[in-house]
């Protein structure tokens, strides 16, 4: 137990330069809950439920700007996308463990702790399983209190947060010092560079379905960018 909880700690210091963005981005989701007429319960509960970061505040802001719900809903969906191969990446280093504990592991996974968590299991495979699963827990549950403490921030403070601040540039800072990380392979580069050059292309398409081509058409070609002995999620093909 007390090397477990080293290596809990050792996660949770890793992830701590990241919190930094957290916090604002938490922020900025629970302000966007307030924005769309709910209160501050529904602005908490609604990230204890969801915990899904970027497709929490895009979906928020095509409902606020008049978009259809069947809209917010896909685009919500796809952004998560990005979950099933982090799912089928990192799931092989926990494939012994208990049902319950992989349950909860999921709903606290989030874009750092998958990032620093493969990252630190790659570099050290020697690492053993509950020292991974440790880690892991301290990266996880850091990303998650971080931002549930931001989102009930964000709802209490409300609209009293001046715009001159410019938190909404926490958001995509946090995402590109991630993207850096888990650009490892030909595949993840190339669905980065053909998503995200559609994504600019078609930014004036309607209701947002611009992004929504853009990601489809990223994830496709990243998948066919691929070797096809190399086309299935990294991280399978270690043994844990």
């Amino acid at each position: 137990m007390p090397r477990a909880s080293k290596h809990f700690i050792l996660g949770l210091r890793a992830v701590s330069p990241i919190l930094l963005g957290v916090l604002p981005f938490g922020v900025i989701a629970g302000i966007t809950v307030i924005e769309t007429g709910h209160g501050a319960l529904d602005a908490s509960l609604f990230s204890l439920l969801a915990f899904a970061g970027a497709s929490q505040i895009a979906s928020l802001a095509l409902l606020k700007s008049g978009a259809p719900v069947l809209v917010a809903a896909l685009t919500g969906l796809v952004i998560n996308m990005r979950y099933l191969m982090y799912s089928a990446s990192i799931a092989p280093y926990f494939a012994e463990r208990p049902l319950p504990l992989k349950a909860v592991f999921a709903c606290i996974l989030s874009d750092q702790s998958y990032a620093l968590s493969v990252s630190k299991f790659r570099s050290e495979p020697q690492l053993p399983k509950r020292a991974k699963m440790a880690y892991y827990a301290g990266c996880a549950l850091g990303v998650w209190t971080m931002w549930q403490l931001g989102t009930i921030a964000g709802a209490l403070l409300g609209r009293a947060v001046p715009p001159e601040l410019g938190l909404e540039f926490a958001v995509p800072l946090t995402f590109l010092a991630l993207l850096f990380q888990v650009l490892t392979d030909r595949g993840l580069i190339i669905a980065a560079i053909v998503g995200g050059g559609l994504s600019v292309l078609l930014s004036s398409m309607p209701a947002n379905t611009g992004f929504l081509i853009a990601a489809v058409v990223g994830i496709v070609a990243g998948y066919y960018a691929r070797p096809p002995e190399e086309r299935r999620p990294p991280g399978t093909e270690d043994e844990q």
